[in-house]
């Protein structure tokens, strides 16, 4: 299964409706499995990431901790897509999903996540805290 390097994210479709959209690939594996999703052909010129189409986990390309320990969060993180934002969160907190916090958007608690553990290296109170 190829996955775009820019987004992180498999294209697909359901069977019902032809509209291309983008899911992580642990959801797409999913859908594959069910037979509710089916993949589409990415172009040439769009950069891609291939990962394994079965049930395995995902492979680790780098080592994104630093030598301490870590989770290595990019000086740029607020700029990146949502997505990646989602995977330092659990990378920090060291779940497979977050946790759900009412009315936020996942996006939301991500980035609510990462801004806690910057105030927390820094030695800061976090304004915001993210629900555990």
């Amino acid at each position: 299964m190829k996955v775009v390097a820019k987004t992180g994210l498999v294209p697909v479709h359901t069977n019902n409706d032809k509209t291309i959209f983008g899911l992580p690939p642990v959801d797409v594996r999913k859908g594959l499995a069910d037979g509710s999703l089916f993949l589409v052909d990415i172009p040439d010129d769009i950069e891609t990431i291939e990962v394994d189409d079965g049930v395995t986990a995902l492979p680790v390309a780098v080592d994104d901790h630093e030598p301490d320990g870590l989770v290595e969060i990019p000086e740029n993180w607020e700029t990146l897509h949502y997505t990646k934002i989602v995977v330092i969160a659990k990378k920090i907190l060291g779940v497979e999903d977050l946790p759900e916090d009412g009315d936020k958007s996942i996006a939301v608690i991500a980035k609510e996540i990462v801004m806690a553990e910057l105030a927390k290296r820094a030695g800061e109170q976090p304004s915001v805290e993210p629900t555990p």
